[in-house]
This record gives C-alpha cells, structure tokens and sequence, in this order.
C-alpha cells in the first residue's frame, strides 16, 4: 500500500475518535450550576416537568439528555395550560 492510504486511514480513525469523544462529553456529561438552576425553575411547570426532573435526579446526576427531556416536558406542561380555558384577565 501507499503511504498516503495509511495517512488517510489514520485521519480517519483520528476523525472517528474525535467525534466520539465529543458525542461523550455532549450527552453524558453533567451540566452546570446555571443549568441544574433552571431544571428546578423548569420543574415547577406543572406535572410533567416534575416528573421528569425526578427521573433525571434518579441516577443522582443531572446531564444534557436530561435537560432536554426536562425541557420538552416543561414546554408540554406550558402548552397545556395555555391551551386551558382561564377566566377573563388571568392571562
């Protein structure tokens, strides 16, 4: 083989460990403080929000897959309650 096969194949496997290694750091690594702030704001959105704000304190960590579960919850809890019939000047 050709030296410039082997240059490839090694920028590919470096490629590789690289993207692993961000797909690590970007979804199983724990979010911050600012972050574990605002998943207790989200929390108190209604039902659902608490819900899954305990499911993510279940294993004793809070990471980024968690917030954006949490997130989409807390948005359903939103939507749900803007979607309720409210009485003339709560909104």
């Amino acid at each position: 083989m050709r030296r410039e096969a082997f240059v490839g194949i090694g920028t590919g496997l470096a490629c590789l460990c690289a993207a692993a290694a961000m797909w690590c750091f970007f979804n199983l690594a724990t979010v911050s403080l600012s972050e574990q702030r605002a998943a207790q704001v989200l929390a108190r959105a209604g039902p659902k929000g608490a819900a899954a704000y305990s499911a993510a304190w279940a294993d004793g960590r809070l990471t980024r897959n968690d917030m954006r579960e949490l997130r989409e919850e807390a948005g359903r809890d939103i939507d749900a309650w803007i979607a309720a019939p409210h009485p003339p000047g709560v909104r």
